[in-house]
């Protein structure tokens, strides 16, 4: 999978438009926060080229034991998989810190 994502990063063209199948399109397949009683959070990250929903489970899991947990959805995944080849792997550590950062002006500890 390592080999396949550095492929991914660098030689796939931004031009590249999958068609819009209608996928993917569910509340589920996107950033969701599941809010727990706990004072620390967890980002969860899913897989490529997937959603949050197959990380649903383990967030909940997460949850039940009190933690807030976040389920993100990566850019080109989800709701946007048609734009999967247009996006690169810098935007999706971007994404990532993003939350990483928004998280802990919240929450302390927050686990990725």
């Amino acid at each position: 999978m390592l080999l396949f994502d550095l492929w991914h990063a660098l030689h796939t063209p931004l031009e590249s438009l999958l068609p819009d199948l209608g996928i993917f399109k569910e509340p589920q397949h996107d950033t969701t926060d599941l809010r727990g009683w706990h004072s620390g959070a967890v980002l969860v990250v899913h897989g490529f080229p997937g959603s949050p929903a197959e990380m649903r489970a383990l967030g909940e899991a997460l949850n039940k034991t009190g933690w807030n947990v976040r389920l993100l959805r990566l850019p080109g995944h989800g709701p946007a998989f048609s734009q999967l080849f247009q996006t690169r792997v810098t935007e999706w550590l971007t994404e990532v810190e993003k939350n990483l950062v928004e998280l802990r002006k919240n929450y302390a500890p927050v686990l990725y």
